[in-house]
């Protein structure tokens, strides 16, 4: 109806039939944007869904999915030209898992929007300044098998007070001046491990933003394909339990359009889950 769903949502599983898709072209403020889950939101669940807004139009608008929300797994989504990103994490947000997810620019960005940028189309922020972070300090969140694609300039992510894990990703986009992975201190300090991640197709890996958001950042790149010099203060790899693909393997995984990230599984209408994988 061209508005958001804007709703506290806890304890519920969105599960998307093959094909299934949410939309909102509206390029307005207040108006854009399709899925914001409020403050107080905890356990979620969403997988296989195709989100799609209205293309970047840079007006401090509305992301596609913006989450307030602790203890949130999304897993084999595509988000397609936010207007003003594809998925924020900002508030309380923790605990977070991104799997399996493409993120991409397919419209035209509009210029002359009132935050100056003629081309935002940045996909992923985490922490709406740097005095925002949850309970505990650090937006603790994890991509892993994700990939940007065509269109995406910046945020890929973004981050401030930030503990992230950054797994197997894939990065192809042809945009000039592109740039992956921006880290800020901000009032908690950031740290990012990124490990076994192909930067395939970027301009520029690693941007630290310390001048602005203050505070310390640190980034170690473990066994990547074009990855950047290790920064700033020493980050311990990830304790809890993962499996990984070996690097030459990430592409071939993740950017297959049959069975690799975005919404490419097979799913019934009692939510049951399978893939089209054959191994």
């Amino acid at each position: 109806s061209g508005k958001p769903i804007q709703q506290v949502v806890s304890n519920k599983s969105i599960i998307g039939l093959p094909a299934a898709k949410l939309i909102n072209e509206n390029q307005s403020n207040p108006g854009a944007g399709i899925l914001y889950l409020k403050s107080g939101s905890n356990n979620v669940i969403i997988r296989n869904l195709v989100f799609i807004g209205p293309g970047s139009y840079d007006i401090d608008g509305q992301d596609n999915l913006t989450a307030d929300c602790t203890n949130l797994w999304v897993d084999h989504c595509e988000f397609q030209d936010g207007q003003d990103g594809n998925f924020d994490n900002k508030g309380k947000a923790d605990n977070v898992t991104i799997s399996w997810c493409k993120f991409t620019y397919l419209k035209a960005p509009k210029s002359g929007g009132s935050g100056g940028a003629d081309d935002h189309s940045f996909s992923n922020l985490i922490g709406s300044g740097k005095n925002d972070f949850p309970a505990d300090g650090h937006y603790s969140i994890t991509f892993k098998n994700c990939y940007w694609g065509n269109g995406c300039k910046q945020r890929m992510p973004r981050a401030r007070n930030a503990e992230i894990h950054i797994l197997n990703c894939y990065y192809n986009t042809s945009e000039s001046g592109s740039l992956a992975i921006g880290l800020g201190g901000g009032a908690k300090n950031s740290t990012c491990y990124v490990e076994g991640t192909d930067f395939a197709k970027v301009d520029k890996v690693f941007k630290e933003y310390i001048s602005t958001d203050g505070g310390t950042v640190g980034i170690v790149f473990d066994h990547c394909r074009k990855g950047s010099m290790d920064f700033g203060t020493a980050v311990s790899k990830p304790t809890y339990s993962y499996t990984t693909i070996p690097l030459g393997k990430v592409e071939e995984f993740v950017a297959n359009k049959s069975c690799g990230a975005g919404a490419t599984l097979q799913g019934s209408s009692l939510g049951v889950i399978s893939t089209s994988c054959k191994s």
